[in-house]
């Protein structure tokens, strides 16, 4: 809980969201992908990047600068 709390406070400082619902990671103010794999999902925010590790991972775009990730999501992470 507290990492979570951690990464909260650093996405909004990022202008960045990012809900967790049924299973399901939504991550709104995206501005592209670095890196896409079943693994690891690395997404463009605007000044740093936001690393999603797991298994089985899928992304589907559901508007402009709005995603959605499923599978088995292990670690969040900011990275420069």
């Amino acid at each position: 809980m507290e990492y979570l709390e951690f990464l909260k406070r650093d996405l909004q400082e990022l202008e960045y969201k990012c809900y967790f619902c049924k299973g399901y990671l939504y991550l709104m103010g995206s501005r592209g992908l670095n890196h896409c794999t079943s693994e690891e999902i690395i997404v463009y925010l605007k000044k740093k990047k936001l690393a999603i590790q797991g298994q089985n991972l899928e992304i589907e775009e559901l508007s402009k600068n709005e995603i959605r990730v499923k599978g088995n999501i292990l670690t969040l992470s900011i990275v420069d």
